[in-house]
């Protein structure tokens, strides 16, 4: 039977805890107490643990589709013309809005906490 390697984040509040293990054995823990960060357990095997999972977080990365969809109608007094953006065929509430808009909807929709700062030099 093949052993996978996991590690496991658990949070309430403002702490927090990850356990470095392969099924049924711990081999570490890293916590927060008192406002400090405490580890426990073999430092060289735990190492390994999170490297493994954070290559396979790193190689299993999914596939993000991202449509711009540009329409244009001739109306009787005037031309309509925008965009419409889909992620991962979700879409976006707000169309025909400046990039900053159109990144923050689409970040924040993939679960992102956004700040985005906009600067202009001449």
């Amino acid at each position: 039977m093949e052993e996978s390697n996991q590690f496991s984040a658990i949070g309430e509040k403002l702490s927090y805890s990850i356990n470095f293990n392969i099924p049924n054995e711990i081999y570490g823990k890293l916590y927060q107490k008192d406002g400090k960060l405490h580890f426990e357990g073999d430092v060289d095997k735990s190492a390994q643990i999170f490297f493994d999972n954070v290559c396979k977080i790193w190689l299993n990365k999914k596939k993000l589709k991202i449509d711009l969809e540009e329409y244009d109608y001739t109306g009787s007094s005037n031309d309509i013309y925008g965009m419409v953006v889909k992620v991962n065929g979700v879409e976006m509430p707000y169309h025909n809005m400046d990039v900053d808009t159109i990144l923050e909807q689409v970040l924040t929709h993939l679960g992102y906490e956004v700040e985005i700062n906009r600067t202009y030099e001449r």
